[in-house]
């Protein structure tokens, strides 16, 4: 009704009379307009005078109100569909065609406590008590002695650190390719090894191996799986909008990395626990220094060599990931490593209060996971 009222009165206003019938034509909306009457003048100076009472007149373009909801509702997603489509198509020819080469990589077992499980038939008591530079190790499941772990002091802490930050300056530069070919490598021997990782988790730990293999083993191959598929994308340029005032300047934000990140995990997933953050950190292109619990620091021997097995395979720098064993003095001292730029923490309320309180002598962001 108000195109005809506008209609009418464009009409009435240019010559043409007043609208007497109005005929759609055709599946596009063409129309026909009759016309009766004489107007004003205006541009058409009185057509219907010339051509007698009436007067038809086709119009076309009105036709484009059903013409262009058609072409926005449904031929626009009709080639997104078939774009979305092609896209797909390809790069799963892409990769049948050119399939990624993933090496393998071998990590002996050192001693007898990590190739077996056994339950002894007399538990053995630790054969060292805690000092301040050795960590006694022990199965709390039998109580068995799993041998020692050094205590490492303030100066080993940023010994570390220091060699973290000289192999992050050159890992900044990789490409996203070498990163997930890291990722891969790691996901590949951990399928292929789950059994010794959940056994090694499980001596230092105590839990048993159905905890370990859906605790330690799933869950750190479904982080490697979303990190592989998704990390690139949320860690390119994004673009932001300059504003009105500053409409001829371009505005993007870009995702560097930080640099050395310190992570201090608990005792619970020995596993999980060292490679959550390795897998989010060396992808975003930082060198990572994981301070273990003194509970559980037996099983990072052999998770270290997986580690640098790995690291080597792509021709990274080895001390980009590294481990350090202690008490409470060598975690205050990865926190107050100038070297280090960022500090993850997971733990206890208690102590998650002491490391923010350590962090904020040299101002280093803090993310605590608390519980």
């Amino acid at each position: 009704q108000r195109f005809v009222m506008a209609l009418d009165h464009f009409a009435f206003i240019n010559g043409l009379g007043t609208v007497r019938d109005l005929l759609w034509v055709g599946p596009l909306g063409f129309m026909e307009v009759s016309f009766s009457g004489g107007g004003v003048g205006g541009w058409f100076g009185g057509v219907t005078g010339w051509f007698g009472e009436s007067v038809s007149v086709p119009i076309y373009v009105p036709g484009l109100f059903f013409v262009l909801p058609l072409i926005w509702f449904v031929f626009f997603p009709f080639l997104m569909g078939v774009f979305r489509f092609v896209s797909s198509t390809c790069s799963s020819l892409c990769r049948l065609l050119v399939p990624t080469q993933v090496p393998s990589i071998s990590v002996p077992l050192l001693d007898s406590s990590e190739s077996s499980d056994a339950i002894s038939s007399s538990p053995s008591p630790p054969k060292q008590q805690p000092s301040p530079s050795i960590v006694p190790c022990y199965d709390p499941a039998q109580y068995a002695d799993l041998g020692t772990m050094p205590a490492m002091t303030q100066k080993d802490v940023f010994g570390v650190c220091e060699r973290a930050s000289q192999a992050q300056n050159e890992w900044k530069h990789s490409s996203f390719h070498t990163r997930r070919q890291l990722l891969r490598i790691l996901q590949k021997f951990i399928l292929a090894n789950q059994e010794t990782i959940c056994r090694v988790a499980s001596r230092d730990s105590g839990k048993p191996l159905v905890d370990a293999a859906f605790g330690e083993v799933m869950v750190t191959c479904e982080k490697i799986n979303w990190v592989l598929s998704e990390g690139e994308k949320w860690l390119k340029p994004e673009k932001r909008s300059s504003g009105t005032m500053m409409f001829y300047k371009k505005a993007w934000v870009e995702f560097v990395p930080v640099g050395v990140v310190g992570c201090i995990v608990p005792w619970n997933y020995p596993f999980h626990n060292v490679f959550n953050p390795l897998v989010a950190h060396v992808f975003a292109g930082n060198a990572v220094v994981i301070k273990v619990s003194e509970h559980a620091s037996w099983s990072a021997k052999y998770y270290s060599r997986v580690i640098q097995e790995a690291l080597k395979a792509v021709g990274a720098p080895e001390n980009l990931v590294q481990i350090v064993t202690g008490y409470g003095d060598c975690g205050n001292a990865l926190v107050t490593c100038p070297l280090v730029s960022k500090v993850v923490f997971v733990g206890s309320c208690p102590v998650g209060r002491k490391v923010m309180a350590a962090a904020v002598e040299t101002l280093t962001p803090v993310v605590l996971e608390l519980g």
